[in-house]
């Protein structure tokens, strides 16, 4: 959430106890308001059904030590999830970097493995 969004809706995030969704809509309706976590909606928007149809919560829980996204997909024919926990880092670069390199390495791959 953005800082004038949660001064708008008056959460105080130092008064937060225990785990609580302090955003929730769809992909595009939470992007705008919470940018920093762009990325990780757009990807998951777009290995789904796309950002309108996809749903989305931004929660603030002071147990967590790490930024920690998880993902539930509810299918006709399966459900799964995952759960990825990002160490705490002024460099964002690593992770985007390394999955970009993986992505254009697969574009003229021989054998390609998943997507």
């Amino acid at each position: 959430m953005s800082a004038k969004s949660i001064i708008r809706n008056e959460i105080d995030l130092d008064g937060i106890k225990a785990a609580v969704c302090i955003l929730n809509g769809t992909v595009s309706d939470v992007a705008r308001e919470f940018p920093a976590n762009g990325n990780v909606a757009a990807a998951v928007s777009l290995a789904g059904l796309g950002a309108e149809p996809t749903q989305m919560g931004i929660w603030a829980d002071p147990d967590l030590t790490f930024n920690t996204h998880s993902v539930s997909v509810q299918s006709d024919n399966s459900d799964f999830s995952m759960s990825i926990k990002n160490r705490p880092s002024d460099d964002i670069g690593p992770i985007t970097s390394q999955s970009v390199k993986a992505y254009l390495r697969q574009l003229h791959a021989v054998l390609r493995i998943g997507t």
